[in-house]
Parts: C-alpha cells; sequence; structure tokens
C-alpha cells in the first residue's frame, strides 16, 4: 500500500507539474495552483495514514486474540500432560481436556471416549457438557457402520463430520436420541496410536446443524493429539502395572524361595514368602532385619567365597548353608544371577531350593534301595535254609517215630527239633525282611492284639520301665495277621527295652489319620526315652544283622523284620531320634473292614486210609524223607526230582491221589506244573511247599501251600484233607 502510495505522489506531481505549465501563465496563478495541489496532497496522504493506521490496528487485534488462543490451547495441553506425567486416572485428565475446549466456544460440547478391553464398543472418559442421561444411552457404544459419528469414525479409522443429525443416515439407530437433548450435528475423529490401533475417539457436538470451518477442524486435530498422548501413557502405564503384577505374582507365589542381594548390603534387599517359609521366620520383615554375614550363613567367610566365585554377569549354581530361625542349618541349592551395576557394585537375584528334603528323600531311596538288595539276598538264603530244616525235619520225625518208647533217644530228636523251630523261627523273619513269605489277608484289630499282650509286655519290660498306652476309643483292623501284629509289636517292645537300661518310659499310641480324601491309615506310635540312635547309626537300624548290642544280646533281625512286615502289607515305618532325648517309631498301615480272623476249627480225627502220592522236589535229602515217612503212614508214594519229570510220570499212567510239589525248582516251577496238572489231571489235589513265596504264587490260590520246614504229621494230616476236597 505505502509503494502505491508513492508511486501515486509521483504520478500526481509530474502530472500537476505539466498542467501547471501548459494551463497556468501569470505567476500569480501559478502559486495559487502550487499551493493548493500541496494541500490537496496533505489531505490524501492524511486519510491515507489513517486507513493503514485502522488497518494496522485491526491486523492487531486478530493477532493478540490468535496468540491468546494459542496460550489457552498451550494452557490446556499444559494442564492435560500434567496430569498424565502425575499419574492421574485417564478420566481426570480426558474431563480436563474436553472442559478446555469447551470454554474456547460456548456453543461446543464435547465428548471423549475410549475402546473397551475387547476392542469391540466405547465407553465414555468424558463429556463433561453433554446431558447425563445421553451419556449413559451410550456407553458401551459398538463399533462399526452406522453407529453415530464416534462409532462409525473407530470403524473407519477416519474423521467422519455429520453436520445434520436429524437426515444423517449414520445416526439412524440414535436419531431420537440426540433429538431428545437437542443434539443437531456432531462430527468425531478417531485416536490412533503410533502402532495404527485405534484407541478411542474426540468428538465435538453443536445443538444447530453446521458443518466445521478450518479453525475447528484444527482444533478437532488439536485435541486429538492431546488425547493421543494422554491415551497412549495411559494404555502404556496400564501395561506395566499387568505386567508388574503379574512378575510379583509369579515371584511372590513361587514355590521356590528367592531373595534379592548386593555385595555391598549388610541385610537381604527383598525376599519372596517362599523363603521367609525356607529360614522358618514368620514375615518377611523378620528376615529382612537379619544380617547376613553373621545371622544368615553359617560360616561368615562362606559369602566372600560365593560372590568371588561369580563372574560378571553370569549365572552360577551354587550350595549355601544358611542359619533357620530354629532347628538345624539348611542346605540350599542356589541358582544365583548376578548383575554388575555401572558404579561395579554386584547386585544378585537368587532363587534357592532346599536340599535337605531332596538329600533325605535320596537318602531313604537309596536306604530302601539297599534294604531291598538285602531283602532279597536274605529270602534266597532263607529259602535254602529251609530246604535243609526241610531235611533235618524229616529225619527227625522218622527217628522220633523209631525210638518210640526211648527215653534217651526221644530227648536227643527232641532237641533237634527244638533247634529246627529256632532256625524256622530265624528264616521266617529273614524272609519277613525280605518280602519273602506269602502275604497273609486277615483283619486283626490291633487294639485287641495290644490289650492282650500288654501284661506280657510289662514283664518284658521288667519293673524299671513304666509303660503307658493311649488306645484309639474305636476297634482299628489293619491287614496283619495276629501272629504279624504280636511279632511286629513284640520285637518293638524288645527294642525299647534295650535302649533304656537304666529304665525310663514306653508310650504306646494307636489312632487314624486321613492319607487322602478317601482313605484313611492306622497309626501305631512307640516312643521311648531312652538313649536315643546316634545319627550315623539311623540310616542302617532296618539292615539285617546289623545291631550295636553286645554280641550274644540280640540277632540283629528285630527290626528288620518289622521293616519286612510292614512294606509287604503296603504300610510305612519311620523314625525320628536324637541322642540322649529318646525314639520315635511310628508305623501306618492300611485300614481294612473289620471281620477277623476266624478261628481255627478242630480237625476230627479220621480213620486213616491210603493214599497215592506223588511227591516233586528237586532237593533229593526233603524228597525221600517226605516218601520215607508216608509210605511208613501206609501211603503209596512216587518221586520226581523236577517238574518234567512228575509230568511224564503222570502222562505214563501213574494214578495218585494228591501231588505234594516244591514251589521254586529249576525249570518250571511248582505252581506252573500244579496248573499242568490241573488242566489235564483234575482230580489230583496238589499241595505246594515252599520256602521262599514271591508274587506268581499268591495267584495260586486254589491250592493248597504249606512253608518249610513243615512237621511231617501236620503235613499228614493236610495231605487227608487235600484228598478229601
Amino acid at each position: 500500500m505505502t509503494l502505491l502510495y508513492a508511486l501515486a505522489g509521483l504520478a500526481w506531481i509530474f502530472v500537476t507539474g505539466m498542467l501547471n505549465s501548459v494551463l497556468v501563465t501569470s505567476p500569480r496563478y501559478q502559486y495559487l495552483f502550487e499551493l493548493g495541489k500541496g494541500a490537496l496532497y496533505v489531505c490524501l496522504s492524511a486519510l491515507l495514514i489513517f486507513f493503514l493506521l485502522k488497518r494496522h490496528e485491526k491486523q492487531t487485534a486478530i493477532l493478540h486474540e490468535a496468540i491468546l488462543h494459542s496460550q489457552e490451547l498451550y494452557r490446556i495441553q499444559s494442564e492435560v500432560l500434567e496430569l498424565v506425567a502425575s499419574g492421574a486416572d485417564i478420566r481426570k485428565s480426558m474431563k480436563c481436556l474436553a472442559s478446555g475446549i469447551e470454554q474456547l466456544s460456548r456453543e461446543m460440547l464435547c465428548s471423549v471416549l475410549q475402546v473397551t478391553e475387547d476392542q469391540k464398543h466405547l465407553r465414555t472418559l468424558a463429556a463433561p457438557s453433554l446431558p447425563a442421561e445421553y451419556s449413559a444411552a451410550v456407553e458401551n457404544l459398538p463399533i462399526g457402520p452406522e453407529q453415530g459419528s464416534c462409532g462409525t469414525a473407530a470403524f473407519r479409522k477416519e474423521t467422519v463430520v455429520v453436520s445434520d443429525i436429524a437426515s444423517d443416515p449414520l445416526w439412524t439407530n440414535y436419531r431420537d436420541l440426540a433429538r431428545r437433548h437437542g443434539l443437531a450435528a456432531c462430527w468425531s475423529t478417531p485416536v490412533i496410536s503410533r502402532d495404527a490401533t485405534v484407541m478411542g475417539t474426540f468428538a465435538l457436538y453443536f445443538r444447530t446443524p453446521r458443518s466445521p470451518d478450518k479453525a475447528e477442524l484444527e482444533l478437532t486435530e488439536f485435541a486429538n493429539h492431546t488425547a493421543r498422548v494422554a491415551m497412549e501413557h495411559d494404555r502404556t502405564r496400564r501395561l506395566l502395572a499387568r505386567s508388574e503384577e503379574d512378575y510379583r505374582n509369579l515371584i511372590e507365589n513361587a514355590p521356590l524361595g528367592i531373595y534379592r542381594s548386593s555385595r555391598s548390603a549388610e541385610r537381604l534387599l527383598f525376599v519372596n514368602d517362599a523363603m521367609v517359609r525356607l529360614l522358618g521366620y514368620d514375615s518377611k520383615e523378620e528376615v529382612l532385619a537379619l544380617r547376613i554375614r553373621d545371622e544368615l550363613y553359617v560360616d561368615p567367610a562362606a559369602r566372600k567365597r560365593a560372590y568371588d566365585s561369580l563372574k560378571g554377569n553370569t549365572v552360577a549354581d551354587l550350595e549355601l548353608e544358611w542359619k533357620k530361625k530354629t532347628g538345624p542349618p539348611i542346605t540350599m541349592r542356589a541358582v544365583t544371577r548376578q548383575l554388575v551395576t555401572e558404579k561395579g557394585e554386584q547386585i544378585v537375584e537368587v532363587v534357592c531350593e532346599d536340599l535337605s528334603q531332596r538329600r533325605a528323600l535320596e537318602n531313604r531311596t537309596e536306604q530302601a534301595n539297599r534294604l531291598e538288595a538285602l531283602g532279597r539276598l536274605a529270602a534266597g538264603v532263607a529259602h535254602d535254609f529251609n530246604n535243609v530244616l526241610m531235611i533235618v525235619q524229616a529225619y527227625s520225625d522218622l527217628l522220633k517215630e523209631r525210638f518210640a518208647g526211648d527215653a534217651s533217644a526221644e530227648k536227643h530228636v527232641t532237641q533237634i527239633q527244638g533247634a529246627v523251630d529256632r532256625a524256622a523261627k530265624l528264616t521266617a523273619q529273614l524272609l519277613a525282611f525280605g518280602r519273602g513269605h506269602a502275604r497273609t489277608e486277615a483283619a486283626t484289630d490291633i487294639n485287641a492284639v495290644i490289650l492282650e499282650s500288654v501284661e506280657n509286655w510289662r514283664r518284658v519290660l521288667g519293673p524299671q520301665i513304666q509303660f503307658e498306652l493311649q488306645l484309639h476309643p474305636e476297634a482299628l483292623f489293619c491287614g496283619l495277621s495276629r501272629a504279624e501284629a504280636e511279632q511286629i509289636l513284640l520285637n518293638m517292645m524288645l527294642n525299647t527295652r534295650d535302649a533304656m537300661p537304666d529304665g525310663g518310659k514306653v508310650t504306646l499310641k494307636t489312632d487314624l489319620v486321613i492319607a487322602d480324601e478317601t482313605a484313611k491309615r492306622l497309626r501305631i506310635t512307640i516312643s521311648d526315652t531312652g538313649v536315643g540312635i546316634p545319627k550315623e547309626v539311623l540310616p542302617h537300624i532296618f539292615d539285617p544283622f546289623y545291631t550295636t548290642k553286645q554280641k550274644g544280646k540280640g540277632s540283629g533281625l528285630g527290626l528288620a523284620s518289622v521293616y519286612g512286615i510292614v512294606q509287604q502289607h503296603d504300610g510305612e515305618i519311620s523314625v525320628t531320634s536324637e541322642p540322649t532325648h529318646g525314639t520315635t517309631f511310628e508305623i501306618l498301615l492300611n485300614v481294612v473292614a473289620g471281620v477277623g480272623e476266624g478261628a481255627a476249627s478242630a480237625q476230627a480225627s479220621q480213620e486213616r486210609l491210603s493214599t497215592k502220592v506223588l511227591v516233586v522236589d528237586d532237593e533229593a535229602g526233603v524228597r525221600e524223607g517226605v516218601a520215607d515217612w508216608l509210605r511208613r503212614r501206609g501211603d503209596e508214594v512216587y518221586t520226581a526230582a523236577s517238574a518234567e519229570d512228575a509230568i511224564v510220570l503222570l502222562n505214563n499212567g501213574v494214578l495218585v491221589d494228591v501231588m505234594v510239589t516244591d514251589f521254586l525248582m529249576p525249570g518250571m516251577n511248582g505252581l506252573e506244573l500244579a496248573r499242568a496238572v490241573k488242566a489235564k489231571h483234575p482230580a489230583i489235589a496238589t499241595i505246594i511247599m515252599t520256602g521262599y513265596a514271591d508274587e506268581d504264587l499268591s495267584e495260586g490260590r486254589e491250592f493248597l501251600h504249606v512253608h518249610k520246614p513243615v512237621e511231617l504229621p501236620a503235613l499228614s494230616s493236610l495231605i487227608r484233607k487235600a484228598r478229601e476236597k
């Protein structure tokens, strides 16, 4: 404008100068002409200056308004971001944004919606000026086409402008709702994250139909950007909080102990609940208050050695021995992750496992395997020894019959048979330990056995030992036979007596314990106040022939036989003891239905009938001894040294009433022979003799069983019984 004015002035001077020289000839008129020309120029200049000043004032006002508008937007954005940075709830920060935008124009009504977790709906974060009834009606607005401006914008991922709600098809489902609340126009823009995920929408409502101008679109874009920053921060915060919660739950609920420490720290920096339990404390505060070097490490110098073994940012597998709140120290496997900070400080994060329990389990497994091996050896020895005893028993019975009436000879034979009986009991204990004797099926009331045996035990224990009973008020039936129950309890009483040479107290208790949701177990607890068992002896107390008693004071088979019988009946036996503090044995047995053991029926004497018997045994002494006895009884006897020989004999036409066979023989065993004979000669009854019986024999319940060594008169009675069947 100034340039135009200058050019116009030059033109005015040039034109008026030419006119003055052409039209005005008198000097006087030339003066007046120049004076008028100057006055007119001054007036025009004044008008131009006035116009320019007004224009500048208007532009200054517009610029000032723009500056104020920008400052207000900056203030709104600053307040929103301050709320976001302070960790305020997203609803509070979005309400601040919506209220601030609405203050810029009374016509605008703002709405900020957020996508729900299922990514299918929109929920209201802020709508400060919209009617509450309207906001409630559009809560959980579906994302999709024709779902108003906001639902459609989120679906399309683009700005949606609706200038007239009353006629726009996008508002078909919400037109009446908008009309009732005086809403006529709405445009909405989706809030999209950097990873192209729709997080929500920002919308402007108006009460009259209209389209947005450029400034309003820019305002919408500004609000959208601010909302995006706030929503992304909120999403990140929620994801971080969820991740922290998951991590915290993982650490706190881990079954293994976890702690964090540093080389320079005197106390632990963090422990989880499992670590607290591992050390025997009641709270984290107790553990975190402990001095690591002096109150946790058994050997204070071990801490330095542990740190020195770590190199850089590595993971190491260490073994630590720490003190517990009470009781013996705990040995832990510590999987250690070391982090070295920029300042060179060693931070360690450690996962701990109690090795004490694992090693105790390994020791128990090792002991069980050792006892299993010893048991098999013992059972094998017992089997062979029973064959020898059977020979001695058979021929002593023959001698007793031959020298009947000779008092001196009968006395000698009685001594032999007494030795056989004692040896048989010894092998029975070996078989019990090795689980090599046949398992009995019984239902014995353990309380009844105890009450009937208590007077005998008092005599065994002697007057210097007090005896206390704590019996369960109801009958407790287990699968032991009465003889097995008496053997177990007597052996335990003898063991407690030997542990208290100077007197003391024995407590015998029975009760029921819950094994699982459907089963109970009978528990027998025997406690004494004796000398206790040394730690190095405990692993061997169930070993056969292991004893700490003086020579001649015990065989070392008492506890071994108890162990074998309990194991055979799927039970458990455990022991806890400390030197000078006594010993407690705990036996767990399965509870069975209380039917009791039937009383043995008296065998009526019957007229002696001659029987045809086949004796099968690979041991010649047993075979011939039994055969001689039966022949002297008037029986017709055939013999075979193996199962195969017996089958050949029977197939060649030899007819017998009863077959007496050993179980364990080379080749086909006695049970297999019995089944083969039954299949071809069903009329022949079979008796199986054994000095050892495993699980295969327990299946042959259709045959009679007898255990070596057996007295020959008893065998004769069994043969008659088999024939009668």
